[in-house]
């Protein structure tokens, strides 16, 4: 099983990029007014663009193709399962076709970002077994991403519903039986978390 959950890891297709610095799509800049949020937007957009020439013959070249759907999969290709994240500086697209999935998530964050200790109590929980708040919190918001299009209870899930575990899987303190694996890496400055959920 272990060796099957790394081929899955190894076979998410992920691209990431410094933030677009040219002209941006009136598309874009009518949706998100805000020129950062545009830019930053445009950008996870542009990186996705670029995952999707990894598990595609098709190319996706107009913006308006690029829609996701329940922040889970490609309104163009349902088989195509989709997560973005993006800082200040960065971002990134990872996508999947293996039929094996339910969901995947990612979160990228810049390694010196720094975790103000008031919002501890809004992600950690007494059953999380990293102790770094900055990995802690990546995984986290990636296995949130995974999570959340599956989600189906009335209480609003938020990240500390999760619980991280050190053998790289999480799950939900109330509904267990929604669970999946993470991997963390370290790229140059950047923390890059993928979360995966298997289909039942």
């Amino acid at each position: 099983m272990q060796q099957e959950i790394s081929n899955l890891f190894d076979n998410l297709h992920c691209v990431l990029l410094d933030t677009y610095e040219g002209e941006i799509p009136q598309k874009v800049s009518h949706r998100y007014p805000a020129p950062k949020r545009a830019r930053l937007h445009y950008t996870s957009r542009l990186a996705l663009q670029g995952a999707l020439k990894m598990v595609s013959d098709r190319d996706f070249l107009e913006y308006d193709e690029l829609e996701i759907i329940n922040h889970q999969y490609l309104k163009e290709d349902r088989r195509i399962l989709v997560s973005i994240s993006h800082t200040n500086d960065f971002a990134v697209a990872s996508v999947s076709d293996s039929d094996q999935l339910s969901s995947i998530g990612v979160d990228l964050e810049v390694s010196t970002r720094e975790i103000k200790e008031g919002i501890y109590k809004f992600f950690i929980n007494e059953s999380d077994q990293i102790t770094n708040t900055l990995e802690l919190w990546c995984i986290k918001e990636a296995a949130f991403k995974a999570l959340s299009p599956l989600y189906q209870e009335e209480k609003t899930l938020v990240l500390k519903d999760i619980n991280i575990l050190k053998d790289g899987t999480f799950h939900l303190s109330q509904c267990k039986d929604l669970s999946g694996f993470w991997k963390l890496e370290s790229k140059e400055d950047k923390l890059l978390t993928h979360a995966i959920i298997l289909k039942k």
